[in-house]
């Protein structure tokens, strides 16, 4: 379960502006293709048109690798000031089971942090903790970015003070979405380790 906590009154920084960004960039490096494509769909030429088209979806799928993270190293600054992470927190997007947003699959941003005791996932509107067992539960999930390849959601499963705890997890420390990916495939093997531990 998110626990919502009360910062002092400071401007959001994970905004609606953001998401659209970080969305809107990498389809317009489509439209150019798509511009093409209609053009040469009133011409006539349909199956020019058409692999036009298709290179416009791909122009886009392919930008969302990176442009997909635009603006995530100011937000990570701007957030690092704000909750002063331990030395080695990895900067992550998370959300609770069943969140749900047209913009983004994160409902908040934050640091992951492994404790002596807990693991801890402090965030801009919300902070998460999870008591050290061998009983918590590692796992992958769909999000939106595993579509294309990008990302994947990281589930972990276990108890807090206040009862069960289930929390998706993706890092955003590194500049790309398939970067991310693969440090999440690390920080898989990292939780497991620690649970173990």
């Amino acid at each position: 379960m998110l626990r919502a906590v009360k910062r002092a009154d400071a401007q959001r920084i994970w905004t609606v502006r953001r998401k659209l960004t970080a969305n809107v960039l990498p389809l317009l490096c489509g439209v150019p293709f798509l511009v093409a494509a209609a053009w040469l769909w009133i011409l006539g030429w349909g199956w020019y048109a058409v692999g036009l088209a298709t290179a416009s979806l791909v122009a886009s799928a392919v930008s969302l690798n990176w442009l997909g993270l635009a603006g995530n190293a100011g937000m990570k600054r701007a957030l690092s000031a704000r909750l002063k992470p331990a030395p080695g927190a990895m900067f992550v997007g998370f959300s609770k089971p069943g969140y749900v947003d047209i913009l983004d699959p994160h409902e908040d941003l934050g640091f992951l942090q492994f404790d002596a005791d807990s693991l801890r996932i402090t965030g801009e509107r919300a902070t998460v903790t999870l008591l050290r067992s061998r009983e918590i539960g590692l796992s992958y999930e769909f999000n939106p970015h595993t579509l294309l390849g990008v990302g994947r959601w990281l589930v972990i499963q276990g108890k807090s003070d206040t009862g069960p705890v289930r929390i998706l997890v993706e890092p955003r420390e590194l500049g790309s979405l398939r970067a991310n990916r693969t440090l999440g495939a690390k920080l898989m093997n990292q939780l497991d380790e620690w649970r173990l531990a």
